[in-house]
């Protein structure tokens, strides 16, 4: 699939099975797994399944993909963020917040995920060992210490999530779920320095809702800011728990930003409105 191919989806943690580039983003061997990412020289286009690639009006696959005008020229195309140029200074978040698109998962949870599966067992490595070191039960205060200091991570920076439950009551956005333990400080972009801890890229999520949020299963409608969700979780519990909830952005924060951000997070969620 190309060595070019291959070290932008590990470098974006893109999760792509399959995955080609070409520089001006028009001529491609065919997607052969799912989801599946086309690379050109500035940006990606990410498919989540054969029916969204092979039915879309722009790409014609044949003995190859051909596509018209360009993968720049489709609405979900994603450029390529630029890490050089972002303000770093601890103050940064105040007013340098700028959302982008960045991808489908933001680094911290692209690499929680390669650790630990939805089970909470650790995955299997690349090298094709098994699930690692042998258990033994003499290690479970260690393993105590590993949870502790995940769940930590997970919460978010300290200041972040503080100014994200003073500025939402302490409940959670969607939910008013308020175990305050359990509450996170989601990011709407994915975190790439301290300007992305600003009050219009955060919302306050309950713990496995924040996790929907960040695995692209719901998204938020800018306009209305009401929660959509992905077919998915449709017929699920999380149906009568999210599906057409509002939520009621801070006063203390630019809207605009806000809604840029949203914006954003939903078109890379695929979802139609």
């Amino acid at each position: 699939m190309g060595e070019t191919a291959k070290r932008l989806n590990k470098k974006y943690n893109l999760g792509a099975v399959s995955f080609y580039y070409h520089k001006e983003g028009k001529f491609y061997e065919n997607l052969k797994g799912f989801p599946g990412v086309l690379f050109d020289s500035n940006g990606y286009v990410r498919f989540a399944s054969e029916d969204e690639y092979k039915n879309h009006e722009k790409i014609s696959v044949s003995v190859k993909t051909n596509v018209k005008g360009g993968i720049s020229s489709l609405k979900n195309y994603i450029k390529f963020p630029d890490l050089n140029n972002r303000n770093n200074t601890d103050n940064s978040h105040v007013n340098n917040f700028a959302p982008e698109p960045t991808g489908t998962a933001n680094e911290y949870n692209a690499t929680q995920n390669n650790q630990i599966n939805s089970s909470g067992a650790r995955n299997q490595d690349n090298t094709g060992d098994s699930y690692g070191e042998a258990f033994n039960p003499q290690s479970l205060e260690d393993a105590r210490n590993w949870i502790e200091s995940q769940v930590a991570i997970r919460q978010g920076a300290t200041e972040f999530r503080k100014r994200l439950l003073e500025a939402y009551d302490r409940k959670c956005l969607i939910t008013d779920y308020e175990v305050e333990e359990a509450l996170q400080a989601a990011h709407i972009c994915p975190y790439r320095g301290p300007s992305f801890n600003a009050l219009e890229n955060g919302l306050l999520l309950r713990a496995d809702v924040h996790t929907l949020f960040d695995r692209h299963l719901f998204s938020i409608d800018p306009k209305t800011f009401t929660v959509i969700l992905t077919p998915k979780l449709k017929g699920t519990s999380y149906e009568a728990q999210l599906s057409g909830k509002k939520i009621k952005p801070s006063k203390n924060m630019d809207l605009e930003t806000f809604k840029f951000a949203l914006q954003i997070h939903l078109k890379e969620s695929t979802i139609t409105l």
